[in-house]
């Protein structure tokens, strides 16, 4: 398992600094320190390794929503801690790498996944499906926040969701080209969210 593991990070490392074009097997397995075949043994293809990459990336990153999350007890504290991590969200690599990449990568993973989605079908389809996933996680939490009267009962569950989930993905693509960190811009968004929610 150490060594799949080994080679989804190479794999995504080399992804994110060269792009899926220019990344050989030849160097996954080199910089992992094993030889191609082995490479093989676990990835049939550079195309399944891309779509397990992808598989690896969900899972990392629910991991890692579960950890952030689990002592959270209200909506109003789950909705706060997502906006203002948006700034981990754009570089949401260094979460699935468990390094800082710095300015050793030249695109983002969400530049990589945009990427891949446009050149096969499988990989659009569970890009589709994780964004369905978290929309539907945040649905739930926004039925149960209403249940307890947090939050008001006659807005739409899910187009709330679809909403804070497209301010969310929207802000950490604008991040990128913003100079300093937004503190006080997210924490503007998440007040007036909640003057709409409650």
């Amino acid at each position: 398992m150490q060594t799949k593991e080994n080679i989804l990070k190479t794999a995504l490392e080399l992804f994110l600094k060269k792009g899926y074009e220019k990344t050989s097997m030849n160097e996954i397995a080199g910089m992992v320190g094993i030889s191609k075949p082995a490479v093989y043994h676990h990835f049939k293809s550079k195309e399944e390794l891309a779509i397990n990459v992808i598989d690896y990336f969900e899972q990392k990153v629910t991991a890692w929503n579960r950890e952030q999350t689990r002592n959270l007890q209200t909506f109003p504290e789950f909705l706060h801690f997502f906006i203002s991590s948006i700034p981990i969200f754009r570089k949401i690599e260094d979460v699935i790498l468990d390094k800082a990449t710095g300015n050793e990568i030249s695109m983002g993973f969400n530049d990589l996944i945009l990427a891949l989605s446009k050149q096969n079908e499988t990989v659009k389809n569970k890009i589709n499906t994780i964004f369905h996933k978290t929309q539907n996680a945040l649905k739930t939490r926004i039925e149960n926040a209403q249940n307890y009267n947090l939050i008001r009962s006659d807005l739409d569950a899910e187009t709330i969701a679809v909403i804070i989930h497209s301010i969310i993905e929207g802000m950490g693509m604008i991040s990128n080209f913003e100079d300093e960190e937004q503190t006080e811009i997210y924490q503007n968004i998440y007040d007036e969210l909640m003057k709409i929610l409650s």
